[in-house]
């Protein structure tokens, strides 16, 4: 099997050396004070910095960020799987070439606060190999459990087994496909999150029991809906894991972490 870690053991990320502290209410006073005028006119914008790529379902897009049409392309997850927007990044093909590539969500601004327009203005002032936009700083296993119980540990733990990783070294998490990453990084990623996709698919029975059972997560989608699109009733562990898969990438890759 490929051993994608390589050296001594990470040193756990720490918010002085790394500069990833979460200052996540100083970001949104700042957005909150821009002159609303101007949050409201700026469209059509380019940015000679970043790209993003957005995995949209049936929101209409078009709609809330068709005017971002030059920095975003998005890509449609149909037909829908229990991968959800793990999926989407299969789909991702032409990648132009900027400093920075970002992945976003119809459900950016609510769960952010951050504009497009603040984003991208923003990004101009940075260096770092990967800026989360949804950052919770506490260790991704610890984090996750919390949603959706020890279930997920054994999965993870047995993950980080298959690619040589070690299980006791701490992950800081940031999650829900919301992120940014300098484009010499982002091809590698797409092969490393397709490669775990492959992993989860090939575990042994033990393993795709849990993966296949009923994650605890109460999201807007209908049980019916759920069975019809994804084969299952509940949300599987299948999403909750390849979203966390950029924060194992990040610490394999000893990537500097900042937040916007």
């Amino acid at each position: 099997m490929d051993s994608y870690y390589k050296g001594p053991e990470p040193i756990r990320l720490n918010s002085t050396e790394n500069n990833i502290i979460s200052n996540n209410y100083l970001i949104l006073e700042n957005f909150n004070n821009l002159n609303i005028e101007e949050k409201n006119n700026q469209s059509n914008i380019k940015s000679d910095t970043i790209h993003f790529y957005m995995f949209y379902y049936s929101e209409p897009v078009e709609t809330d960020f068709g005017k971002y049409s030059n920095v975003i392309d998005f890509i449609k997850l149909e037909p829908q799987t229990k991968y959800f927007e793990g999926a989407g990044f299969s789909k991702i093909t032409n990648i132009p070439n900027k400093k920075y590539i970002g992945i976003l969500t119809p459900s950016i601004t609510k769960k952010t606060g951050l504009s497009i327009d603040f984003i991208v203005d923003r990004i101009n002032y940075h260096d770092a190999d990967i800026i989360p936009l949804f950052y919770s700083g506490t260790n991704v296993v610890d984090q996750a459990v919390i949603y959706h119980n020890e279930k997920f540990r054994i999965v993870w733990n047995w993950l980080l087994n298959q690619i040589n990783f070690p299980t006791d070294v701490e992950i800081p998490s940031f999650f829900c496909n919301l992120w940014i990453l300098k484009k010499k990084y982002f091809l590698e990623f797409l092969f490393f999150i397709n490669k775990i996709i492959l992993i989860l698919e090939g575990s042994p029975p033990e393993i795709q029991m849990i993966l296949n059972s009923d994650s605890m997560y109460e999201g807007r989608i209908s049980r019916e809906d759920l069975l019809l699109k994804t084969g299952y009733s509940y949300y599987t562990y299948h999403p909750f894991m390849t979203e966390r898969v950029i924060c194992l990438f990040a610490k394999i890759k000893n990537l500097s972490v900042s937040d916007l």
